[in-house]
């Protein structure tokens, strides 16, 4: 790839820093996430996102001053494309990635609309993010779409994962700066059909079954119940499922790197270490019975 400029490089990472925090404003208001300190201000949280969102432009701006017309137009097409897909995979995950009592859903499609789901929340963003970053670094055709392909599945990788953790208790949730403790269970809390859920409802017992459908049609789950769950899933399949997952598409994003400098995706193959060992599926091997 060819020399990019380290101011570019500057406002381009706090540009891109300052979007993913408008995304995460946002998210955390569609899914009721980040404690009671922020379930009591939602508003403030709207107005954060759009704050950082405009200041993510203005970086951007900064950014990509001295690489032509033609390419700031196509740059902001692209964060435009990032912003317009988001909040229809936000849509998607709201209305159409629940459990809906009473109506007959079909299982497998439901997998394809989650996938689909976590491409268009994650998977454009980092898909579009990469694309960027290679267009100001100057990148070949080949360079560019790998860099744009390992980005979209490890953005994928990294959703599941995320799900994944959803069924770690709080006690042994140590959290991150985007995912506190109290939001255990907050997935299935909102019907929300992920992975290992999915998996359960077309391959687990009529006992697995029994308890998630009880679970989905409650809209208070009590904690010894979450423990149910959790011990449920780690030990039908179902989180090994998720986890299976997570790495094909790990390998999936390490196989796309093909093209790139051998420095360069030595570097990108290790952030993809996450699909096979973390602190979520450590924590959740001890309910596996």
């Amino acid at each position: 790839m060819g020399e990019v400029q380290n101011e570019e490089v500057k406002h381009a990472a706090v540009a891109v820093e300052f979007l993913l925090c408008s995304m995460y404003y946002t998210n955390r208001v569609f899914d009721e996430k980040g404690g009671e300190e922020i379930l009591s201000q939602t508003n403030n949280q709207v107005i954060a996102s759009m704050i950082t969102r405009e200041l993510s432009s203005k970086a951007f701006q900064y950014a990509y001053r001295n690489v032509g017309e033609e390419n700031i137009s196509k740059f902001n097409n692209l964060l435009g494309e990032v912003n317009y897909k988001f909040y229809i995979g936000e849509f998607m995950d709201i209305n159409c990635n629940i459990y809906k009592p009473g109506q007959n859903q079909n299982w497998q499609d439901m997998i394809s609309a989650y996938y689909k789901r976590s491409y268009l929340i994650d998977g454009v963003f980092y898909e579009k993010i990469a694309l960027i970053g290679a267009l100001l670094g100057r990148g070949s055709e080949a360079q560019i779409s790998n860099l744009c392909n390992f980005s979209k599945y490890y953005a994928i990788m990294m959703q599941i994962i995320n799900d994944i953790s959803d069924f770690v208790p709080t006690n042994d949730n140590l959290g991150t700066e985007t995912k506190v403790p109290v939001d255990a269970y907050s997935d299935i809390k909102h019907q929300k059909l992920t992975l290992p859920i999915l998996w359960a409802l077309i391959n687990g017992s009529n006992q697995d079954k029994y308890l998630l459908f009880s679970v989905l049609e409650k809209d208070k789950i009590d904690i010894e119940t979450m423990l149910k769950v959790t011990i449920s899933l780690t030990s039908n399949g179902a989180i090994y499922f998720a986890k299976d997952a997570a790495r094909q598409y790990a390998r999936k994003a390490k196989e796309a790197l093909g093209s790139l400098p051998s420095l360069k995706v030595d570097l990108l193959k290790n952030l993809c270490f996450m699909a096979y060992t973390n602190r979520y599926y450590k924590a959740l091997q001890k309910y596996k019975k």
